[in-house]
């Protein structure tokens, strides 16, 4: 999959230097470190993301929608 020249490998690659930082955080939910390679071959989740990539249930999350004021008036939104 790739997509805007984004590949597999650098959200790969996200993930490792995450899980390289979490090691010197006390309060990291997880403080293991995980070798890109690692990364790569954890079961995956959905395409193109890895277990080792995905955050675990306890942990918060948000997201923003962004659309211009034509697709919104264009979709009923």
């Amino acid at each position: 999959m790739e997509k805007y020249g984004t590949k597999p490998e650098h959200f790969a690659k996200i993930g490792e230097k995450n899980h390289r930082h979490s090691v010197n955080n006390p309060y990291s939910q997880f403080r293991d470190e995980y070798s890109l390679e690692d990364i790569q071959k954890a079961p995956m989740v959905f395409e193109p993301l890895t277990k080792l990539q995905c955050c675990p249930t306890s942990d918060g999350s948000a997201a923003a929608v962004l659309a211009s004021e034509d697709f919104v008036r264009k979709h009923g939104l």
